[in-house]
């Protein structure tokens, strides 16, 4: 359960900061850069973020899963 928990810590921070990027992950507590890519990767494939860019280096918004979230709460 703790990938779980981290891929949610990933897709809080990307909302809180209204982006991402691998440095800035990977200087969060118990990150690196290589964990780092991997959960924004895999979160990317998956629809949970999206890959844009960033002055040349890449970078993740939310992603069409996380917004859709947000439409089908917004109706209740």
């Amino acid at each position: 359960m703790k990938s779980v928990e981290l891929a949610f810590f990933v897709v809080e921070k990307t909302r809180e900061l209204g982006r991402m990027d691998g440095c800035v992950l990977a200087k969060c507590p118990g990150w690196d850069r290589v964990k780092a890519h991997r959960y924004l990767s895999k979160l990317s494939q998956l629809g949970w973020l999206e890959r844009v860019s960033s002055n040349g280096r890449p970078a993740y918004v939310l992603g069409r899963k996380v917004l859709g979230f947000a439409v089908d709460f917004g109706s209740l």
